[in-house]
């Protein structure tokens, strides 16, 4: 895959941010990687889900445990950003967010089975690079997503301390 891509570009443009510097760093690892590394670029795909989610925690106040699996940290985070299901009415989004968390839960998975986080048999293939794009590719969309759900939540918050201050000194 070559950086100048649309998804890639997106996502590098997204997390180019000071606040976001080890999402990013991560980002660009697993784009290196999917070249020779395929399940090296599985297994960054999904601290990159996890680093972001921790980002997007910090971000807005909220604290995680550190032993939180990667379904706890999207789901806390989702949630303190508006993006649960559970907060949704309308069925089409409902289901696009849980898809997401759904996404997120299987990069984890994929992780477990096909990342190089855990020793493997003799017998293991190598990872189609069909597979690692899907799992780098997957996880770029869900932290772009966040990142900006995060932006966006502070941009909120900011408006409503200025609307308050704005109504006591009124």
């Amino acid at each position: 895959m070559q950086v100048d891509e649309p998804l890639p570009d997106l996502v590098s443009e997204r997390l180019a941010n000071r606040q976001y510097d080890v999402a990013f760093s991560e980002w660009r690892k697993a784009l290196s990687r999917l070249a020779g590394d395929r399940d090296g670029a599985i297994t960054v795909a999904r601290s990159l889900l996890e680093t972001t989610c921790k980002i997007a925690l910090k971000e807005v106040g909220a604290t995680h445990d550190k032993n939180w699996d990667l379904p706890k940290l999207y789901y806390i985070a989702a949630t303190e950003l508006g993006i649960s299901p559970t907060q949704r009415t309308d069925e089409l989004f409902r289901s696009i967010f849980g898809a997401s968390q759904s996404i997120v839960n299987r990069v984890g998975e994929l992780r477990n089975k096909l990342g190089d986080a855990h020793g493997k048999g003799n017998l293991d293939l190598a990872v189609p690079k069909h597979h690692a794009e899907l799992a780098v590719n997957l996880a770029g969309s869900i932290c772009c997503f966040l990142v900006s759900c995060l932006e966006s939540t502070i941009a909120a918050k900011k408006l409503v301390t200025a609307a308050i201050v704005l109504d006591a000194v009124g």
